[in-house]
């Protein structure tokens, strides 16, 4: 376990590092600036403004600056003290470029628990409706049951999140106003796009569920149980469906990447001030420290939630061996 965690403690090192400099090197190769609008600055006004971050400075001491502590005055020169923020190895993000007195750490504080609410919420649909679509189709295979189950799946795999959450808007909150179309603040603005950001998700889960259970329970262990006369149900819940659950667990991975990724669109959507919605308003306007905070924080939050998976993985199933992986 300790060599694990070590080579993965590296290898995030190195992600981080990777993706620190290609999300630099990307913002800075788009056309523009974060100063750069319809209403032109005065020359004067916007080299004062370009100044004050930095942004006239070399690209390998912006960069430098960027990764940091490296204590460089307005000069580029080492020593004086008077950073606007001290980089990514102190953990400060530093100031965003377009929202006045507020810093990018203040911005991910405040956001990223609005996103981690979303994401848990369409992780509990996801795993809600695909087990028990999965678990439904396989204890009923070839029957009409089974069928609707791996039409609605398909259904799932096949129409993108901001599809479904433009047919939710319609149907639940403007013909039927049973939810809110938009904001934050109460439990009943999770339920529509927490939906709409796991459904693809439940029909993966569902057909992973089908396809294990159908495999458990042709198993030795399961024909001994029932040999015995212990209950249909318990055989199912006891002995089939843990072992039909592996793939669904090494499938958590992946879907919270993807429930990572899609909530960037659905908080759009929804007007939810999570922190996709701040990556896109960073992207669109330039921010250069903003789109890096959330990337960072997206990068950290998936590297995390995937090492949790794989020692999970191991723990359940013992013929996996942490030891064993690059």
């Amino acid at each position: 376990m300790m060599r694990f965690l070590a080579r993965r403690a590296l290898w995030f090192a190195l992600t981080v590092w990777g993706v620190v400099t290609l999300s630099f090197l990307l913002m800075r190769a788009v056309p523009g600036g974060p100063f750069s609008s319809e209403r032109k600055l005065h020359p004067t006004i916007e080299a004062a403004v370009e100044a004050r971050y930095h942004l006239d400075w070399p690209m390998w001491k912006q960069y430098l600056q960027t990764i940091g502590p490296l204590n460089l005055d307005e000069h580029g020169a080492f020593g004086d003290g008077r950073d606007i923020f001290g980089g990514i190895l102190a953990l400060d993000l530093g100031p965003s470029l377009q929202l006045r007195d507020v810093t990018v750490n203040e911005i991910v504080a405040q956001s990223l628990p609005v996103s981690a609410a979303l994401g848990a919420v369409a992780l509990a649909w996801a795993l809600g409706l695909g087990i028990a679509g999965g678990l439904v189709s396989a204890l009923k295979p070839g029957t009409r049951l089974d069928r609707a189950a791996r039409l609605l799946s398909t259904a799932g795999l096949s129409l993108p999140n901001f599809v479904v959450a433009s047919l939710l808007v319609l149907l639940f909150a403007v013909t039927i106003p049973l939810f809110p179309v938009a904001g934050w603040g109460a439990p009943k603005h999770l339920v529509l796009p927490g939906f709409a950001l796991g459904a693809p998700f439940a029909a993966y889960v569902a057909r992973l569920t089908r396809a294990g259970l159908l495999e458990t329970l042709s198993q030795d262990y399961v024909r001994t149980a029932r040999a015995k006369g212990v209950p249909h149900w318990r055989i199912v819940l006891r002995h089939a469906l843990p072992g039909a659950l592996v793939p669904v667990l090494s499938f958590l991975g992946p879907a919270a990447a993807g429930i990572l990724t899609g909530s960037l669109v659905i908080e759009r959507i929804f007007c939810i001030p999570g922190a996709g919605s701040h990556f896109v308003t960073g992207a669109l306007n330039r921010d250069y420290a903003l789109a890096m905070g959330v990337t960072l924080v997206y990068t950290v939050a998936l590297y995390v939630l995937n090492t949790l998976v794989d020692i999970a993985y191991a723990l359940i199933d013992p013929r996996v061996e942490l030891d064993g992986e690059a």
